[in-house]
C-alpha cells in the first residue's frame, strides 16, 4: 500500500495525485520492473506540503516529503517479494 496525504494546515490547498493506480509486472527470480512515477499537485490555492509512505518492504519511494508540485518515483525490489 502507498499513502499520500497533506502534511498540513490544509487552508485552500487541494491535493491531487494522478495516476491513481500503478501496475508493476515481474516474475519470480527475474529483474525488478521499471520505475514508475506519480505527480503530486495542488489544484487549489496556497501551499501544499505532503507526506508519502508505504507499508511494503519491497516498495520504495524517491521522496517521502515535499511541497507540490512534485514527482515521486516508485521502485519495486522484486527480491523482496
Amino acid at each position: 500500500n502507498l499513502l499520500v496525504s497533506e502534511a498540513g494546515p490544509f487552508g485552500d490547498a487541494v491535493l491531487q495525485v494522478p495516476p491513481l493506480d500503478l501496475n508493476f509486472r515481474g516474475g519470480v527470480g527475474g529483474s525488478s520492473p521499471p520505475v514508475q512515477s506519480f505527480t503530486i499537485a495542488n489544484t487549489g490555492a496556497g501551499t501544499l506540503d505532503w507526506i508519502a509512505s508505504t507499508s511494503s518492504q519491497w516498495l520504495s519511494l524517491s521522496s517521502t516529503t515535499g511541497r507540490a508540485p512534485s514527482t515521486v518515483n516508485v521502485v519495486v525490489d522484486s527480491a523482496g517479494l
